[in-house]
């Protein structure tokens, strides 16, 4: 009780907290230190049933009638909630709330000590979580928040003495490693990485996130904490842009990144003013010599440029989103032109190539079925055409997608068979109706007798699955010749033609009457 103290001030020594002792002593101290000024200071107490109490200690002079400094006197005041109250403010300020990590601010903090401070040296790890907005966008934030709570709590778990992990904001997250070099710090992110790679599990579900790091190194690659956060940022990007995991921040990524963000600019004007156009490869029945439908392929017409590769863009175009309002363009070009063709008396069908990106869009379908409308055209002359390494990214949400494409009446073809390790499974698994052998394949049957058996057996397993096959990259006849000899079997490649504008493959392969046949000879 309060008046305890009054008649027995001693208790207060013996209640008080060791740390805070020193304190309390030089408070008074400094009462007599300082020619009598008064000194005031907090110090933490035990109550008797055990709780921490936070009291404002003030302590000032006692002079004698003479004007002499005699001695201290003292008063304490309970201010346990108003401290408690500004814990709250100090912890909403520097916690994340969500994982409990230390926050952005937190985390300038504590790189401006180092820098100003310890001058040793340490390196920073910036993580950014891969496909996560994929999984929040699908199965809702509620669910994103629960994994990104799993990922904080292993990254606390991997974080050693005064090593500390932090949330930068989304799902980005920041790792300091007082004292680490280039090597240290890359042993420690593959580390970071193995462990947030484990799958997360969430009652009945299992999702696998991977990271992309970006790592830099005081005061190699900034003397600043702006400075060290943009260029591991940047070096995050890049390990992100190369597929690759992880990077040290180099001087050089900075001029990628300035040329990147204006070669995107770029991108999205052209969109705009409709400089990215559909050409297109005829895909030929390599018996009949004739044309039986065609893969549509972008093509950028820039008006200062030239013809610009899509090797240039497309992928820059997956990275900043750009691929679907880019993919939009070219499905909306293609069943124009195909329901054109078909208009005309020419039985063809269209391949057009689907991204991951629009497959994580789950409204992507029923979107293209409305395009196929809008344009006048049955879905199943249409070729959703993915490649194996897309199956890769996300095989139960493409599976979905597929699934419900079939039962529109589209077709799917497999680009680039062969490329991958699991390909027979996925046609166990995928609604595949067209397989498309990659061209290296293809290319390898002249030279060796092995590859043509295996192109043979790939066919002979085709033809039992009742899909049709698709060589791609045929060059001369005589690769034409050695695929020519089944059914279901067709071609695609620079002997028939490049991919060129519509008017000139009219030109071509569709002068004559449908009935007469469409011939490349």
């Amino acid at each position: 009780a309060p008046e305890a103290f009054h008649e027995h001030p001693e208790l207060l020594l013996e209640h008080m907290e060791a740390e805070d002792r020193t304190a309390w002593q030089a408070c008074h101290d400094g009462v007599f230190n300082t020619s009598g000024s008064a000194h005031e200071q907090r110090i933490r107490i035990r109550h008797a049933d055990g709780s921490e109490r936070v009291i404002q200690h003030r302590c000032g002079p006692v002079h004698a009638p003479s004007g002499r400094l005699i001695g201290t006197r003292a008063s304490n005041i309970d201010i346990t909630r108003q401290a408690e109250h500004e814990s709250s403010l100090e912890q909403m300020a520097s916690r994340d709330a969500l994982t409990g990590l230390g926050n952005r601010n937190a985390l300038e903090q504590r790189l401006r000590r180092m820098i100003d401070r310890d001058r040793t040296g340490f390196a920073l790890l910036f993580i950014d979580l891969d496909r996560f907005k994929y999984i929040n966008d699908v199965y809702g934030h509620a669910l994103g928040d629960e994994i990104l709570t799993d990922i904080a709590r292993r990254l606390k778990a991997n974080s050693r003495e005064n090593c500390e992990a932090f949330r930068f904001g989304g799902d980005e997250f920041v790792i300091v490693l007082p004292g680490a070099d280039r090597s240290r710090a890359r042993t420690c992110a593959d580390k970071v990485r193995e462990g947030i790679a484990r799958p997360v599990r969430l009652g009945p579900l299992e999702f696998e996130v991977g990271a992309s790091i970006g790592i830099t190194l005081w005061p190699d690659h900034g003397a600043d904490t702006e400075t060290l956060i943009k260029n591991a940022d940047l070096a995050m990007y890049e390990a992100k842009r190369r597929h690759c995991g992880l990077l040290v921040f180099e001087t050089e990524m900075a001029r990628i990144a300035a040329d990147l963000m204006s070669y995107e600019h770029m991108l999205r004007k052209g969109l705009q003013k409709g400089e990215l156009v559909a050409w297109y490869q005829p895909v030929m029945d390599l018996r009949a010599h004739r044309m039986i439908g065609a893969e549509a392929l972008v093509r950028w017409l820039h008006p200062e440029q030239g013809m610009i590769a899509p090797q240039r863009f497309v992928a820059m175009a997956e990275d900043s989103g750009l691929i679907l309002p880019l993919g939009k363009a070219v499905f909306r070009q293609a069943t124009s032109q195909l329901a054109a063709w078909r208009a005309r008396g020419h039985e063809l069908r269209m391949g057009i190539n689907v991204s991951i990106r629009q497959l994580e869009d789950s409204a992507f379908i029923e979107w293209a079925r409305a395009c196929c409308i809008e344009a006048g055209v049955e879905p199943e002359y249409v070729v959703l055409e993915i490649t194996e390494s897309l199956l890769t990214e996300n095989l139960e949400q493409v599976h979905e997608q597929l699934l419900q494409a079939r039962e529109i009446g589209f077709q799917i073809a497999l680009d680039d068979f062969g490329t991958g390790y699991s390909s027979i499974q996925y046609l166990a698994d995928m609604p595949v109706t067209i397989l498309k052998l990659d061209r290296e394949m293809i290319r390898r049957m002249q030279g060796s007798e092995r590859h043509r058996t295996l192109v043979r057996s790939l066919l002979e397993m085709a033809h039992g699955l009742g899909l049709d096959v698709v060589g791609e990259g045929i060059e001369d006849r005589e690769t034409a010749n050695l695929l020519a000899g089944r059914p279901g079997v067709y071609g695609q490649g620079y002997l028939f033609s490049p991919p060129a504008p519509a008017p000139e493959i009219e030109e071509k392969f569709l002068r004559n009457d449908p009935s007469d046949e469409n011939r490349s000879d």
